[in-house]
């Protein structure tokens, strides 16, 4: 996350932003407190099709959160409804650099 922090990769053309709602994630409980083992695949470490649909769910909201701003705890219990739109203020994904100021990336530039 340091890296992602530094500025190193903060070019016009690429950029690494950290998505930080797996932070403070907790898997989802059963009813009797145990962990719920249908959120993953066989192997006990990637996510099942389930896993994989309420993580992307929170994936996405990240991704159009400004940096800064983002959530940090996502819920395994559900996805995040509704999904997330871009704001029409800043209809990007969000960068470093457009979580500054999206505006600069608004206006149109010369001769255009």
């Amino acid at each position: 996350m340091d890296l992602a922090a530094s500025g190193k990769f903060d070019k016009s053309d690429f950029t690494v932003v950290t998505q930080p709602f797996f932070r403070d994630l907790n898997t989802p409980p059963m009813k009797d407190g145990q962990v719920n083992r249908e959120f993953f695949a066989p192997d006990c470490f990637h996510f099942s099709q389930w896993g994989h649909a309420l993580v992307s769910s929170w994936l996405w909201k990240n991704i159009l959160e400004p940096v800064g701003a983002k959530t940090t705890k996502g819920s395994a219990d559900e996805p995040s409804l509704p999904l997330a739109c871009p704001d029409p203020a800043c209809p990007f994904i969000r960068t470093n650099a457009n979580s500054k100021d999206c505006s600069e990336y608004l206006t149109p530039t010369a001769g255009n």
